[in-house]
Formats: structure tokens, C-alpha cells, sequence
């Protein structure tokens, strides 16, 4: 998991201002999804934990397994909003950013494994998602490699392996 929030950084200080508002789109967009990123980290964190600790009578384990379950499927839901976000502005331009983009299908791929492993609805379906994501990120891996630019990708190594790993089983 992917589990380092993040952070608003900009080049403008307070007297920045943008002549148009559809300049301000893009960073508005990119605002939007930082936000729910940061919102469905902390479900998803909170479930991992929840899970972690879980150390009760077998009716509390499972009162306990199925609050971990909500907040997964929380943070999924909140994760989808967060990728939707990502795809375009309100007057059509494209608004992506490529490291949300990857740490966000990293996160919904570890997600789907998770609920793989629980007794849920949809549990083969679960699996195949995770795959899918697995190889949504090695092909952005591949196409910026085979572009001359993997530097862009520099600080997903441990995503990589992770992606990786799931494809290999």
C-alpha cells in the first residue's frame, strides 16, 4: 500500500494569480484529488489497522472483519472518486497527474486483494480486478521506459515490485 499522504506544493506565492479560470481548472482538479486520495488513504489505513489488531471472541472477530471490510470498500469508493477526478475538468481538458494516478490504481489493486481474501460477494471478481491494475501499472512502467523517461516514475520502485509481484502470483 502506497500509505504516504500527500501534499499541495505550488510555485506561486500569494500574489500569483491566473488570468483565466480555465488555467485555475487543472489545479483545482489536482486539488480535488489530492484531497480524496488523502481521504481514502485514511479509511484504508484505518481498515488496515482494524485488521492488524484483531485479537477477540470468534463474534467480535467477525463484528470486527466486516467494519474491515466497510472501510475497504469505503476507501474504494473514495479511491474511484479520486480517479474519476483525474480524468477531466469541467471544460473537458484533460486533468491528469501521473503519480495520483499510479499510486491511486496501486492502492484500489492492494484493495481488491484484500477483499479477495475475505468471504465477500464478487470474490473471484475482486481478484480479477486486482490483476487488472497490476497490469494498468506495468503498462505505464513500459511506456515510459520505452519513451526515455523513466525518471517520471523514479519514486514507484516499491510499486513496481508490488505490481510485479501480483502478476507473478
Amino acid at each position: 500500500v502506497f500509505a504516504a499522504p500527500l501534499i499541495v506544493s505550488t510555485s506561486c506565492n500569494h500574489h500569483c494569480k491566473s488570468s483565466h479560470s480555465t488555467d485555475e481548472e487543472p489545479m483545482i482538479c489536482k486539488l480535488l484529488s489530492l484531497v480524496l486520495f488523502n481521504l481514502s488513504l485514511a479509511h484504508h489505513l484505518c481498515a488496515l489497522q482494524l485488521q492488524q489488531t484483531s485479537t477477540y471472541t470468534a463474534h467480535e472477530e467477525s463484528q470486527q472483519r466486516q467494519e474491515v471490510v466497510d472501510l475497504l470498500e469505503k476507501s474504494l469508493r473514495l479511491y474511484e472518486l479520486c480517479h474519476s477526478s483525474l480524468v477531466f475538468t469541467n471544460s473537458g481538458l484533460l486533468c491528469s497527474d501521473l503519480s495520483i494516478a499510479v499510486v491511486v490504481t496501486n492502492n484500489v489493486g492492494e484493495i481488491h486483494k484484500q477483499l479477495h481474501e475475505f468471504p465477500v460477494q464478487n470474490q473471484h471478481e475482486h481478484y480479477r480486478t486486482a490483476m487488472a491494475c497490476s497490469e494498468q501499472l506495468m503498462q505505464i512502467f513500459m511506456f515510459f521506459s520505452a519513451n526515455g523517461a523513466p525518471k517520471r516514475l523514479e519514486d514507484f520502485g516499491d510499486v513496481l515490485s508490488n505490481a510485479m509481484a501480483t502478476l507473478n502470483g
